[in-house]
């Protein structure tokens, strides 16, 4: 059996990764491909739209399951779609078992904005997302020109045998692994056992942070501080790590009680209204 999850982030990915395959790939003996090992010797190139792209000749084995939320399109970006296709349709045969879990497109670009600000990319939103038909390759940005969910779904199901979809807010039903595995109750209660929801940025934090960077480079305080560490994790080391800006960010988080942070879509490059409503409609 060849499985192939293809993305995208902020949908679970980590969980599916660390808890959900290595356990599927234990009971049906299929082995789990790290997709870094296939293309870490070529990281010297630029990845610009698929993990794989830079490699030419890939020996797959017969069975495998691979999970790599970049392969949809590196950093999920809609004018990557269709090259990030053709990759994978050069790659790996018609009878691979694509799996794509999406989300509401306003939760999903809230979740890629606050995960740029995580990285310490602190950029305003209406500096962040651009949509651009022909992209001027601005860094740090989000292009959200072209994103839909039912052309990129139409696309695959255009070439491979089995396309799988699987929205967000059913993650914890296991829709998808059930179809394609055949699962018991046991084995979906087992799994809803050990999911964990990551926690969000809060306004305050987010205020936070684009405060701080109004007096320092934050990404470099941290490459600072993190230079310091000696990775024996020792008295001073733990001071230090506490001193990085995601630690003090997450006590933030715990401590100070705020809303979760939401972005304002009143004026977003595009209508987020008729994407979610897309979503809504769209028939898994």
């Amino acid at each position: 059996m060849k499985i192939l999850h293809i993305g995208f982030g902020k949908t679970g990915t980590s969980f599916l990764q660390k808890e959900i395959f290595p356990q599927l790939s234990k009971k049906f003996n299929i082995p789990v491909i790290n997709l870094n090992e296939l293309y870490s010797i070529k990281k010297v190139q630029q990845i610009k739209y698929h993990p794989l792209e830079n490699k030419d000749k890939i020996d797959m084995p017969r069975d495998f399951i691979i999970s790599n939320e970049a392969l949809v399109g590196v950093n999920w970006e809609p004018y990557k779609f269709y090259r990030a296709f053709n990759e994978n349709k050069r790659i790996f045969s018609k009878d691979t078992k694509i799996i794509i879990y999406i989300r509401r497109p306003s939760e999903f670009f809230n979740s890629v904005y606050l995960q740029s600000i995580k990285l310490l990319n602190i950029k305003k939103q209406e500096d962040f997302f651009i949509n651009e038909e022909n992209y001027s390759n601005k860094k740090n940005c989000y292009n959200v020109y072209g994103f839909s969910y039912v052309n990129l779904i139409k696309l695959y199901k255009s070439h491979f045998d089995s396309v799988y979809v699987e929205k967000y807010e059913n993650f914890n039903q296991f829709n998808v692994l059930k179809k394609i595995f055949n699962l018991n109750n046991e084995d979906i209660c087992d799994f809803q056992k050990k999911n964990i929801i990551n926690m969000s940025l809060t306004s305050f934090s987010v205020k936070t942070l684009f405060f701080l960077s109004n007096f320092f480079d934050l990404k470099k305080y941290d490459r600072f501080i993190r230079s310091k560490i000696s990775q024996k994790y020792n008295f001073k080391d733990k001071i230090l790590r506490n001193l990085m800006i995601r630690s003090i960010i997450n006590k933030l988080n715990n401590f100070i009680p705020s809303k979760k942070f939401k972005l304002s879509f009143k004026n977003f490059p595009i209508n987020i209204s008729n994407l979610d409503k897309e979503y809504e409609d769209l028939k898994i």
